[in-house]
């Protein structure tokens, strides 16, 4: 895509997402999205992924990973292939509406202060859905397992419904099922870091590029993208626990970066007693209820529990790579 001060490259990551990529690469058509700009990065489907996009869209180029090393990998090639000023990254499992993508980026690329920028990601009904976050640290910690977050989620929904922010705003990391961001500041903090393999790594790459350069975190609440949240990390593989333990060392991973070992230890040790004082909570509402919902947020919090018990050795193998 080629502006008259810039150029912007369209990355999506893929794996085993064949049809849900291929409504995304129609999303992307019908925003006058030319084949000829996106790649995609796939990381060894074993779906019909290879064939549909060869098939379908010759005109796409696609990087076939010899191995699934993660998605911070996948990015980072991403951004070697694409020769432009700014690189779209986004998930298969996204869906852009009529004349989203420029909106997003005319209005981004005014934010001079921004090195990345995500939109107001929204569910097929429209609901909100969080785009971004706090990063991991003692006070998120505390937020969470006290219901902060969960109640401020709920208000920025309700809030969603009525009137919908429009101005752009700093957040302390964007979430990375779509990213716009500037390949110098990219290349600078020499891309993302590879020990992610799932998880994190993008919060990772938003705080090191706050206490190394000039450049902040945007979002951009007037553009919204509908996202299938969940759909493209459920063909990774595994179960529930592979999922949480990657989500754990990705927090402990990117919490490294800017806490001490001792605020690590301490993030550790609060989750593990908000998780048990969950897991009990929601004990005595299915003994009350015997709800199935109850019931699966107590198997939920045991597990969570057990995972952060079993980190203190990974806790101090990280700080030890340091």
């Amino acid at each position: 895509m080629v502006h008259q001060e810039f150029t912007v490259g369209i990355a999506i990551i893929s794996y085993n997402t064949c049809d849900l990529l291929r409504e995304c690469i129609r999303s992307l058509e019908s925003n006058g999205v030319s084949h000829n700009n996106i790649i995609v990065i796939d990381s060894c489907s074993t779906d019909n992924t290879v064939s549909m996009i060869k098939e379908k869209y010759p005109n796409i180029f696609i990087y076939l990973l010899k191995e699934n090393k993660g998605y911070a990998y996948a990015v980072n090639k991403a951004a070697e292939l694409l020769k432009t000023d700014y690189m779209l990254i986004i998930n298969a499992d996204t869906y852009f509406p009529e004349n989203s993508i420029d909106s997003f980026i005319n209005e981004a690329v005014q934010l001079k202060g921004g090195g990345v920028f995500g939109v107001q990601q929204v569910y097929v009904d429209n609901t909100w859905q969080r785009s971004y976050g706090l990063l991991p640290s003692i006070t998120s910690t505390i937020f969470d397992g006290f219901f902060i977050t969960f109640c401020v989620n709920r208000y920025r929904s309700l809030r969603f419904r009525i009137s919908a922010k429009k101005k752009p705003f700093t957040v302390e990391y964007v979430d990375g099922a779509i990213l716009l961001i500037k390949k110098n500041v990219f290349f600078e903090l020499n891309g993302f870091d590879e020990s992610f393999f799932f998880y994190g790594e993008e919060a990772d790459f938003c705080a090191r590029m706050q206490k190394k350069t000039i450049y902040k975190p945007y979002i951009i609440p007037s553009v919204h993208i509908i996202h299938h949240r969940g759909k493209s990390s459920q063909n990774v593989g595994g179960d529930n626990e592979f999922y949480l333990r990657n989500l754990t060392k990705g927090i402990i991973r990117c919490a490294s970066g800017y806490c001490t070992y001792y605020e690590v230890k301490t993030i550790r040790a609060l989750e593990i007693i908000f998780s048990y004082l969950k897991f009990l909570f929601f004990r005595i509402l299915f003994f009350i209820t015997r709800h199935s919902y109850f019931r699966r947020k107590v198997l939920y919090y045991s597990l969570v529990n057990n995972i952060w018990k079993e980190m203190s050795d990974f806790i101090d193998d990280v700080w030890k790579k340091k």
